[in-house]
């Protein structure tokens, strides 16, 4: 067996094609990451593909990371819900761990599993989209379909075309502050519409011609994923979020998707329930570290006291230093 590390001019259109081939492949293996999150953080990528008797079997997308008292770890992947190594199944993940010499740091993986899982600590939360939206229309609850009709009658107003990149950065930054963490930077943004031209998309909604709500959608194969979006803190109340993602399923679906990718929760959680009502399942994500020799289950971690206070910071202060403890918080 070969581990040979990635080089970009030799091996992207290789590694990218093992990518569309492999049935769990997904927008989070695509070779771009790469470079997205090297450019922004400046991290240590560790990406291999494995060869065995010239055959390829598989790729590691890993990245070096350091906790803020420096200790280091591997990653599959930083910033993404899910990623982890693809391989051949009857590649031995464990003996490729061995040949790395990684025993001395944590190797953390966050992969999607097949199989839907309503017991999973972890879970992404994925709609099967029907042909028709009506469909699902239908097959929702009268009040969710009562709060996206207000929200039209309020003529609030759904837009696939504009630039709509500051808005979304100051949205961003006002709800990543509320949530009480430290949010990317805009140049993190700017890279994966840069490496990912085809692959995303900024969509927006409008309280007349005030931009009161933004999303960041993904695109890859039969999936679309929602990668961050979030409206103006002051409408949250006005449920403006519900038209957003109303029109959202619609636009999936006229595109011919077949998932949409709603992201991570943690199941009876306030974002959980919200996926729910859209006929959102939980598949479950097993995010695992292996640790001298022992594998134990991770899960995300809740909002403490140190997230308190950071939603009550002034916002130079969040603005400033988030960027710069971000790339702490994988």
């Amino acid at each position: 067996m070969d581990l040979i590390p990635f080089k970009k001019e030799k091996h992207q259109q290789i590694w990218d094609d093992y990518v569309a081939s492999h049935p769990m492949g997904c927008v989070y293996h695509l070779s771009a990451w790469l470079n997205i999150i090297k450019e922004t953080y400046g991290l240590q990528d560790q990406y291999f593909l494995i060869y065995e008797s010239g055959e390829l079997k598989g790729i590691l997308p890993f990245f070096k990371m350091n906790t803020l008292s420096q200790n280091s770890y591997y990653i599959s992947l930083p910033f993404t819900a899910y990623s982890g190594p693809l391989l051949s199944s009857e590649t031995d993940i464990a003996h490729i761990y061995d040949r790395l010499r990684w025993k001395n740091h944590p190797i953390i993986v966050r992969e999607l599993m097949k199989e839907t899982d309503q017991n999973a600590d972890v879970v992404a939360m994925i709609i099967d989209l029907p042909e028709q939206h009506e469909t699902l229309w239908n097959a929702l609850n009268k009040y969710t379909r009562k709060y996206v009709r207000k929200c039209e009658k309020e003529g609030y107003t759904f837009h696939r075309e504009g630039d709509f990149f500051n808005d979304f950065i100051k949205i961003y930054q006002a709800n990543l502050k509320r949530l009480g963490t430290p949010a990317h930077p805009a140049l993190f943004f700017k890279k994966i519409l840069a490496h990912l031209p085809d692959n995303a998309k900024l969509w927006a909604i409008k309280d007349g011609e005030k931009i009161i709500g933004t999303q960041l959608a993904l695109m890859y194969k039969d999936h679309f994923y929602n990668y961050t979006g979030f409206v103006l803190p002051e409408y949250n109340n006005k449920r403006a979020g519900m038209l957003m993602a109303w029109e959202t399923i619609k636009a999936t679906i006229e595109m011919d998707y077949k998932k949409l990718d709603y992201g991570r929760s943690t199941p009876d959680t306030g974002p959980y329930n919200f996926k729910l009502q859209w006929e959102a399942k939980p598949n479950a994500l097993n995010y695992t570290q292996l640790k001298n020799g022992k594998i134990t289950k991770l899960a995300i971690p809740q909002p403490g006291i140190a997230s308190k206070l950071w939603s009550r910071s002034p916002n130079f202060l969040t603005n400033t230093l988030g960027p710069m403890l971000r790339k702490y918080v994988p």
